[in-house]
């Protein structure tokens, strides 16, 4: 499942999912994750020791990316909802069709040498069987520099309220400082 939600471009390190998520998974259920994070790593960046001056840009890159993010990702966007729908139709084995709808960049948190914290909120939906369910999904991205690494944290969840949000960008943030505190 991870794998499903992940970047093409991304080695996913680790997936984290609410316990009753993963116990129904487990159980063989067909389940949408409501909120789960993915540690990863850009693969074209795992053998090489990145310097400052690489993450900076990298940095500066992405916070471009955010004032016009719809329109720079859509020509991307359709293979790579599609390549979501077969990964996830096999890790559930059941027929599920990824939708992806309006992406609204909401605020970038922090910007400085060690990470870059933004936020975007998506309209997100999936046909299961026929039975279409729709959503709007936050998530938090922390790109984070670490002893000449990029390590990417993302933590996804349900929209329902503001509450959403600041919990998105809170567990962001706290992944990236206990990282940065551990190294």
């Amino acid at each position: 499942m991870a794998l499903a939600y992940s970047a093409g471009d991304a080695r996913i390190a680790a997936h984290y999912v609410a316990e009753p998520d993963l116990k129904a998974f487990e159980a063989g259920k067909t389940v949408y994750f409501r909120q789960f994070m993915l540690v990863q790593t850009p693969k074209r960046a795992e053998s090489i020791v990145a310097t400052q001056a690489q993450f900076d840009k990298l940095r500066a890159g992405t916070a471009e990316l955010q004032r016009n993010l719809a329109a720079k990702l859509e020509p991307r966007l359709a293979a790579e909802v599609e390549n979501v729908s077969k990964a996830v139709s096999a890790a559930q084995a059941t027929k599920i069709k990824v939708r992806i709808g309006e992406i609204v960049p909401v605020s970038i948190e922090r910007n400085d040498s060690k990470a870059l914290v933004y936020t975007i909120l998506a309209r997100t939906g999936a046909l299961v069987e026929q039975k279409p369910e729709e959503d709007n999904t936050v998530s938090s991205t922390a790109y984070c520099f670490v002893k000449g690494k990029v390590v990417m944290l993302v933590a996804y969840r349900q929209f329902r309220s503001p509450q959403d949000l600041q919990d998105s960008r809170n567990m962001a943030n706290a992944w990236a400082n206990a990282l940065f505190a551990a190294n």
